[in-house]
């Protein structure tokens, strides 16, 4: 009956009003470690001295970036890091103000229009993107396209062009490799075999998604058993708001 109030409240709020409110909520009670606004058509977010932008609200994937993927990630300036799943930046966005350069996958086309966006009104000059995802070969795959929900899927109804990242990576100027991100809802079985040769020749720490179910079994679990074979040192599964195997050599 409560919730049911509180939409009906909602509803009648002016549309131009809702951003600025759903700020307010976020800052008052569920966050204190960024601040966010919204300003000029744009949600800003305010963190480390620094202000993100972004053409949709980013509050539940900017607290998983800060609490989640960066949990062990130190960036330097000098480094190069991989976004698997970028969707619309809030990731690429946020690291590229700290490394060198970010290579931003992004298969959705809807997402890849909106994270274009985003570069362009934080004037940032050190994402590459690439319109294709990751997989063990290079291939035409079905894709359900669902903004940050999107995934390979037997059943999807679009196309999507995959690649071999060991294939490609040195087409891409890829010559260092310091840390991955990636959220790419099960895709991440076939991408880090199909990347073998760019892990053992990189090294790079990990941060991956790893709640996804795939063979009726959460992809932690072969994620954890396949990089204890390449012999990385620090592999464990954590944060269970947004479940993630951190992988380290």
């Amino acid at each position: 009956m409560i919730q049911k109030l509180k939409t009906k409240i909602y509803e009648m709020i002016p549309k131009d009003l809702k951003p600025i409110l759903r700020c307010w909520n976020y800052n008052l009670f569920k966050n204190n470690k960024f601040k966010l606004r919204y300003k000029d058509g744009y949600y800003e977010v305010h963190y480390l001295n620094e202000v993100f932008k972004y053409n949709k609200c980013p509050y539940e994937i900017f607290k998983v970036v800060i609490e989640g993927y960066m949990r062990d990630y130190k960036p330097e300036k000098v480094d190069t890091v991989l976004d698997a799943g970028s969707y619309y930046g809030v990731f690429s966005i946020f690291i590229s103000k700290f490394v060198n350069k970010v290579y931003a996958f992004e298969p959705d086309p809807d997402s890849v229009k909106l994270l274009k966006e985003n570069i362009k009104i934080n004037n940032i000059t050190n994402i590459i993107i690439i319109e294709k995802g990751l997989w063990d070969k290079k291939d035409i795959l079905n894709f359900n396209q669902d903004g940050g929900r999107s995934e390979i899927i037997e059943l999807g109804i679009s196309k999507v062009d995959v690649i071999k990242l060991d294939d490609e990576y040195e087409n891409y100027n890829m010559d260092r490799l310091d840390f991955v991100k990636m959220d790419i809802e099960g895709a991440e079985i076939q991408t880090v075999v199909g990347m073998k040769d760019v892990i053992n020749k990189f090294k790079p720490e990990f941060a991956i998604a790893s709640y996804h179910i795939v063979n009726n079994q959460m992809t932690y679990i072969f994620l954890e058993e396949y990089f204890r074979k390449l012999y990385y040192n620090s592999v464990y599964t954590d944060y269970p708001k947004h479940l993630t195997t951190y992988l380290r050599k």
